[in-house]
């Protein structure tokens, strides 16, 4: 594997800076089962400290349903993104937002766990999203694939079969994803109300210095400047 250059990390004060950080792969090794991974005390501590040095401006951006993500990180909660943008929480102790699971979607996991009952065949149920994952069980990747494929007709418009190393997942157009540039934009839109949302709850507070802070994050995003301040 060829690694790039180093950059330096830059200097973050927490002031107008907000963190979203991808969890498997990037915080926590890859684990055989999706349940396997595990999450050290020294880990929590540190998205605590962040959590507080930037303000609430912490959030996990993930593929994991954000009940998982809870109970990987508990007692820690924190604001996600999870299904790849199909779940989200905007406030660590607020509601989940989520899309429904299709009807044809579950009988569809109904039958792979029927066929590949007898193999180390991992059937991920993740709401309008369906990992299959065959990290232990790589000959029948081939086989669960066309099985699939075959029944992406009798899902509703719009699913799609996205292939990785150790498996695939199905999903609809609208779950973000790396490279992804609809969904990303999609996300982009999103952003001001959670801004705003954001703002909303700071000023019911009295976090006069956060809203301060969204308040020129809104003004970035509009493309808008700063007035020029003339000494007298």
């Amino acid at each position: 594997m060829t690694v790039g250059p180093v950059r330096a990390a830059p200097d973050l004060d927490g002031s107008d800076w907000a963190l979203f950080l991808d969890i498997d792969g990037t915080l926590l090794d890859y684990a055989e089962h999706p349940e396997a991974v595990a999450v050290s005390d020294g880990l929590r501590d540190l998205l605590a400290g962040l959590e507080r040095k930037f303000g609430g401006a912490v959030a996990f951006v993930t593929g994991r349903p954000v009940a998982m993500v809870d109970r990987l990180f508990s007692p820690l909660l924190l604001p996600a993104a999870g299904v790849f943008g199909l779940e989200h929480r905007l406030k660590p102790d607020g509601p989940v937002e989520f899309t429904g699971t299709p009807a044809d979607l579950d009988a569809l996991a109904d039958e792979l766990e029927a066929e590949f009952a007898g193999e180390s065949v991992f059937i991920e149920r993740k709401g309008a999203v369906l990992g299959v994952h065959t990290r232990t069980a790589p000959h029948v990747l081939a086989r669960a694939t066309e099985l699939v494929e075959r029944a992406l007709a009798r899902l509703p418009e719009g699913y799609r079969l996205l292939h990785g190393n150790i498996g695939f997942e199905l999903m609809p157009l609208e779950a973000v994803k790396a490279g992804d540039h609809v969904a990303a934009r999609k996300a982009a839109m999103e952003h001001m109300s959670f801004v705003e949302r954001s703002m909303a709850e700071a000023e019911r507070t009295g976090d006069w210095q956060r809203v301060s802070r969204l308040r020129l994050r809104q003004r970035s995003d509009a493309g808008e400047t700063e007035p020029v301040r003339k000494r007298s």
